[in-house]
């Protein structure tokens, strides 16, 4: 499992891959210049930090709360723990952070929840337990149902209404299946809504628009959308293998890599052309070793001809003939459909948005984008290759850029 937290981002900007999530844990040192509870001599017991957020009492939508507090001078870690009732014996989550923030893994229960945290030294020393502060997590009442199978328009209608009339729920049907092509690239396009969750219960949604995104949040509060599945047909890019290439012209020569990938020279490759990637030929999703990390082509520029033994053939042409040392015969070569395409999430100027258990097979743009916001979380999100192919999304895994509260990314 991967966390990766970071508590202050103003001007940085990151970007992580989808791919190498490992067994391992990693947490950024917080940067942020928070007020400190010292300590007034080193032998004696740490203070309880100072609870911030969520304020006592508070009562909330969305089940992927962040919590925040005070920072203790020359705490190695904190003990986190949230409960059903206020004498801890019904624990919900427990963990350890070596930040002052904290989310958890999963989802938590609705109901009222008991929380606290103390801070541990780093002679393993536990400090006393901050005050309890309490926080409710309702389901909002409003609740408006996606039928198994509705087309773009009655699926763009929903959303909107649940939109207009927050705290609201937007529920795909359990398991369901549809084929969408939404009307304006983003399948969940909205601007300034508060407090509106998407669930998708399993469901998946087949883009027939190769460059479409999921959701797309402008200016947007406690926004949680979990438990979807995105593919895409036709795929976002195609794959072909290399036959020869010319360094000379920086010409090179392809076969499809299967049947069912879009020709290089049809849509929507050719009018969403961008750059490519040079793959291992026997590890699916794997650069080739030694190779660049992107190969430029002349735009669109795919001839076709057939060999003589009837194999249909596309020849592209590199910016840098140089490059066509790398081209060796059997590597496999992907081209990005990338110009105008959609991420996956992406969210600006928005707080405390959470992708939760979100799959996705493919993606023309990057996958999780977060501008100008604050508290972005992905939770055991995952991109996948699709079934008998080589290659996944076409970008980042997560791009984060000027965010006040860094991201929480955890179980990916």
């Amino acid at each position: 499992m991967m966390r990766l937290t970071l508590t202050l981002m103003t001007s940085l900007s990151l970007s992580l891959s989808m791919a190498g999530c490992g067994s391992h844990s990693r947490a950024a040192t917080p940067t942020e210049a928070s007020s400190t509870a010292g300590l007034s001599a080193s032998n004696r017991e740490a203070p309880g930090p100072v609870l911030l957020a969520p304020q006592n009492a508070a009562v909330q939508y969305r089940t992927t709360p962040s919590f925040t507090w005070e920072r203790v001078e020359a705490a190695d870690n904190y003990e986190v723990q949230i409960a059903a009732d206020a004498r801890f014996s019904q624990l919900v989550d427990t963990d350890a952070v070596s930040v002052p923030r904290y989310v958890a893994a999963g989802a938590l229960p609705t109901g009222t929840l008991y929380w606290r945290v103390r801070a541990v030294m780093p002679d393993g020393t536990s400090g006393r337990y901050s005050d309890v502060s309490t926080l409710t997590l309702q389901q909002p009442q409003a609740v408006f149902d996606i039928p198994d199978g509705s087309g773009i328009e009655e699926v763009e209608r929903i959303i909107a209404e649940a939109a207009a009339h927050t705290p609201a729920v937007v529920r795909f049907a359990p398991g369901g299946s549809y084929r969408l092509a939404p009307t304006q690239k983003d399948l969940i396009k909205v601007d300034s809504v508060s407090n509106l969750i998407v669930e998708g219960q399993g469901a998946t949604v087949t883009f027939t628009d190769a460059t479409a995104g999921l959701a797309r949040l402008n200016n947007c509060t406690s926004i949680l959308i979990r438990d979807l599945i995105v593919r895409f047909d036709p795929l976002p890019y195609t794959v072909g293998v290399v036959r020869c290439a010319d360094s000379t012209t920086g010409e090179f020569t392809l076969a499809m890599d299967t049947p069912q990938m879009v020709p290089f020279d049809e849509e929507p490759i050719v009018n969403h052309w961008t750059w490519g990637v040079l793959l291992d030929p026997d590890v699916p999703g794997k650069m080739l070793d030694g190779s660049p990390l992107v190969i430029s082509t002349v735009e669109g520029e795919a001839a076709r001809s057939t060999s003589a033994d009837g194999e249909t053939l596309y020849t592209l042409r590199l910016k840098s003939p140089t490059q066509a040392k790398y081209f060796v015969p059997g590597a496999k070569y992907i081209q990005f459909a990338r110009n105008g395409g959609r991420s996956l999430v992406a969210s600006t100027g928005s707080t405390d948005v959470t992708c939760l258990n979100v799959t996705n097979y493919g993606i023309s743009g990057g996958h999780y984008l977060c501008t100008e916001g604050s508290d972005f979380k992905v939770l055991g999100c995952t991109s996948l290759i699709p079934e008998g192919q080589w290659f996944g999304g076409n970008a980042d895994g997560i791009h984060v850029r000027s965010n006040k509260l860094g991201p929480w990314v955890e179980g990916c």
